[in-house]
């Protein structure tokens, strides 16, 4: 695999956590009955990236996704519920992963550095 290709599987890995994101953000805001539309979730996700991206910790994040839904329209107490739902829904997919990927490669990991460590 060369260079060119691992970027656009790169790529396309984002598009697609973008895409899945702003479905199932879109999806919360709906179930409690706001028009929200699939082009505002993903400019919010967008939106929520870059102001992660220059805040320390990534704290700027969902603050910034919050604002733009109150922009949107959609009530501070409606779009802070949805954005918990995704949040708190999202951990235990990271606790699983975390865990396989633990499970998987620790063992190797701690087999190589465990003795430099140890140094």
């Amino acid at each position: 695999m060369d260079l060119i290709e691992a970027n656009l599987i790169c790529l396309a890995c984002v598009a697609i956590d973008q895409l899945t994101r702003a479905v199932r953000l879109r999806a919360f805001v709906r179930g409690m009955g706001f028009r929200f539309r699939l082009r505002q979730a993903m400019g919010l996700n967008l939106f929520e990236e870059a102001a992660a991206a220059v805040t320390p910790m990534r704290l700027g994040g969902e603050p910034a996704r919050l604002a733009g839904m109150l922009r949107a329209g959609i009530p501070g107490t409606a779009g802070f519920v949805a954005l918990l739902i995704e949040v708190v829904s999202s951990w235990p997919i990271f606790a699983l992963l975390g865990t396989a990927l633990a499970v998987l490669y620790a063992p190797d990991w701690w087999a190589l550095a465990g003795p430099r460590l140890a140094r």
